[in-house]
Order: structure tokens, then sequence, then C-alpha cells
């Protein structure tokens, strides 16, 4: 058996997520430990690339990732290489290279620090048992233990609602930098008295941010605030679990490890909705996204809850009606305050506008027909009207449904650039005879309000 180096070591990766490695059954990667589901932090947060640059050999253990580990894992360390020289020795094999680090060594004893690959090196290509060392590690950091990156070690740790819908709001707002060092977020709006709710959701991210150990920087502007995070292992496990790109987000899609926990997955949709959704005064809700892609899989997901959405015409934004606004609520939500108020104020109304529901199911009208009659709205005036909306919706002509119109009701229609109307005590009679017209939405109770506030709130930890 070959002794391991970077150049043959089986989980060192260069690009590949876990999208990939799925997409192509390497569940290896995913875990060390399938049992006890033992995430493989090393090809999360180790690359070949590392290693070499421009075809050069860089000074790997300056970029590499340390480990805090226990003192057991510290004291086992120091008996496999009490002759310190035997040491580095693994190491300039592993690395390929010779290195001079008698003082690192000491230092490394004395803190019970040590590189990540060192780990890697005295497991000797046993993944059982570099799953019990990584289970030792307290935590992660860097080769002058200037910063701390708590990491979850199994997949029960990894897949909790806090970390998903964090990686739903970096997946909208969220950007990591080319260098793969820099992860920053953008909340604002041009509306000065709405500023206070901006605040709030950013200091409430942050703080699920240093949940991980990672310190958080705040920057506010006149419209916006920015959250900064600068921590390489920050940005490589967003990446390597979770799919986010480095650089431009040219292609967004739904984190891959959803499959192993798909009860989670409306916690990285609110997260989506909470920083690239927002609320339309008339009583919508939407989504925006250059990735058309990324729409389909949140329609997909919306539609499998009993939600219905439609595409925009230029294929940017996903559109929710009013009628399932409620149900939005319970299966996906906003947690940021402003749209939160924003959504909760139009659902404690009730809606002025209606859908029509056939009376008598087993009714043996022409389907065409009935199609037509349920576009059509009724006013306590004996007002019966028709929008050009809906008529587009249903890629229906408007020719031919006036003509139908006309002659089932013998009137004539006055036409507007929005609607089609006239007025008829008969017509209104005979579709109330027919259909049952009901609110797009009912006014929320306040019992409804509370559950729903409750649900929504938990994300902060909110007490």
């Amino acid at each position: 058996m070959k002794r391991l180096t970077f150049e043959n070591d089986p989980l060192l990766l260069e690009r590949e997520t876990l999208k990939d490695l799925i997409k192509n059954k390497q569940y290896p990667f995913l875990f060390l430990n399938k049992r006890d589901k033992v995430l493989n932090l090393f090809s999360a947060f180790v690359k070949k690339r590392d290693f070499i640059k421009t075809n050069k050999i860089n000074q790997p253990f300056q970029k590499t990732v340390y480990v805090k580990v226990t003192k057991k894992l510290g004291n086992l360390i120091n008996k496999k290489f009490y002759n310190k020289k035997k040491l580095q020795c693994s190491l300039e094999f592993y690395i390929c290279r010779r290195t001079d680090l008698k003082k690192a060594i000491k230092r490394w004893f004395r803190n019970n620090i040590f590189p990540f690959v060192l780990i890697r090196v005295i497991s000797e290509d046993n993944l059982e048992k570099f799953s019990q060392y990584t289970q030792e590690i307290e935590y992660f950091t860097d080769f002058l233990n200037k910063s701390r990156f708590y990491c979850p070690k199994t997949l029960g740790e990894l897949l909790i609602p806090d970390i998903i819908y964090l990686t739903g709001c970096s997946a909208g707002d969220g950007h990591i930098n080319k260098e793969e060092k820099r992860w920053a977020l953008v909340e604002g709006t041009s509306h000065e008295k709405f500023l206070i709710f901006s605040k709030y959701f950013i200091s409430n991210l942050a703080y699920l941010i240093k949940t991980f150990g990672c310190k958080c920087k705040i920057e506010e502007y006149e419209t916006k605030y920015v959250l900064r995070v600068n921590s390489k292992l920050f940005c490589r496990f967003l990446n390597y679990f979770f799919d986010l790109p480095f650089g431009k987000k040219e292609f967004l899609t739904k984190p891959s490890i959803l499959g192993l926990n798909c009860n989670l997955e409306r916690y990285f949709w609110r997260g989506c909705f909470d920083t690239d959704g927002s609320v339309n005064f008339r009583g919508s809700v939407n989504l925006s996204s250059n990735c058309q892609s990324f729409l389909n899989e949140c329609q997909n997901y919306l539609r499998d809850k009993g939600i219905y959405s439609e595409l925009s015409k230029r294929r940017t934004e996903l559109v929710l009606s009013l009628r399932h606004l409620k149900k939005f609520c319970y299966e996906v939500g906003f947690s940021h305050p402003r749209k939160q108020n924003e959504l909760l104020r139009i659902l404690k109304k009730d809606s002025k506008y209606y859908f029509a529901e056939l009376k008598d199911n087993n009714s043996k009208m022409d389907p065409n027909l009935l199609r037509t009659l349920k576009l059509l709205r009724v006013d306590d005036n004996y007002r019966v009207r028709i929008h050009r909306k809906d008529l587009e919706k249903e890629g229906m002509k408007f020719a031919e449904v006036i003509k139908t119109l006309e002659l089932v009701f013998d009137k004539k229609f006055k036409i507007t650039p929005s609607l089609i109307y006239f007025k008829s005590k008969t017509a209104y009679n005979f579709l109330n005879d027919i259909f049952i017209y009901e609110p797009l939405n009912k006014k929320l109770t306040s019992e409804e309000e509370l559950s729903i506030m409750g649900e929504l709130n938990k994300i902060w930890r909110l007490k």
C-alpha cells in the first residue's frame, strides 16, 4: 500500500462540492464514518490548490487549516511521535518537499494545535480511525491560532434549521469572493423609516454566524447594512456542503444535502425569500433571481406544498397568488421583520378579491363555457366583470371569450384597458346560483397570527 502524499490522497479535491459528489454517487466523500454520519471535513477544508500554485510548491503549513484537539488526541500524537524528527519526516513526505518545522512542532505540542494534515497522516488512510480523530477536534483555526471555527462534525449537527436558513440567506443576497476568504451580505431599503428592521435582521444574522465562532463586522451606510465575515473556513464550509459558489453567482441550486432531510427545505427557501423576496402592496409575494432553474426549484417545492405560483414574463421573478399566502406563511414564510409585518398586514384583512367554486361538482355544463364563467366576478351592484389579466393567465383569446359571453347573456360588454363588464341582475343571480364566491384569503385570526409568528421567529431563538 502506497504512503499518503498530497498527490495521491483520495480525500484531496479541487473544486468539487457535495452536489458533484452526490451526483456521481461518491458518498464516501460525504462521511468518514457512514454509521455515525461523521462528516468528511478534510475534503471541505483542505484542497490540492493549497499545496500547488502555478506549478510551484507553496508553504502549505501557512495556508492549510489547523485544529485544536483534545488532550486525549494530543497525548496520542505525542506518544506516536515521541521522536519529533519522525513527525517532520512524515509531513515532508506528505507535502513532497523539505521544510524546517522544529520551532513550529514545539508550538503545536505546547498548545495542542496541529495541522489538519497531520491528523490525516497519522490515520494512515484508515477512514474509521480518521473519523475517530476528527471527533476529537475542539475547533478549527489557522497556523497562528488567530481565529476559531466551530464546525458541525456529524450530519445531525449540520442539518439544523439555523444553518439551513443561513445558507438560504447567502444564496439570496450573500456573496463569497473568488479568493475564498471573505463572505458578505447586503441588506437595506430606500425608505429610511424601515432601516431599523434591516438593522434588526442583519444583527440577528450576525448572531447566527457567531455560533460558529466567526467574527462578524456590520458596516452601516445611508440606505443599507453590510455584514462581513473574513474566514476562509466559513467560505469553504458554505461552498462544500451547500454548493454556494465562489465569485459571481451565475448558477444557483438548492443544496443537494437537503435530500438527506427534506423537512428542512422550507428554512432554505425562507432565507431566500427574506433576502431576495418582496411583498407587493396589492397582495402578492415575489422571489427574484436571474437563475430561472433556481426559481423552478422553488416553484416545484411550493407546488408540492399546495401553493400556486407562476414565473413572470421575463422569467426572473416567481409570483405567489394572494389565495395561497396564508399557506405560504405556514410552509415557508418570512423571518425578516419588515417583510413579516407587510405580509401579516395583508392577511389581517378580508380580501376584496374572490374566486369561484362550483356548487354542483357533477355539473354537465360545457367545460369550455365553465372555464370562462369561472373567470367572471360579480359585485353587489349587479356588475359582472372579467379582467384581461385573468384571460392572459389562462391563455384565452379575448375575441372568443367576448363572443361566448354575449351569446350566453345577450348583453354588450363595456371595455376598459383593464377589464370588461356589464350590469345585469339576471346574470348576477345566475352566476350566484352555480358558484360560491369565496375571498382569496380569509382574515387571519389572532390565534393564527400568534402561531405563525411563534414559528417564524424560532429561527432567531427568541424567548
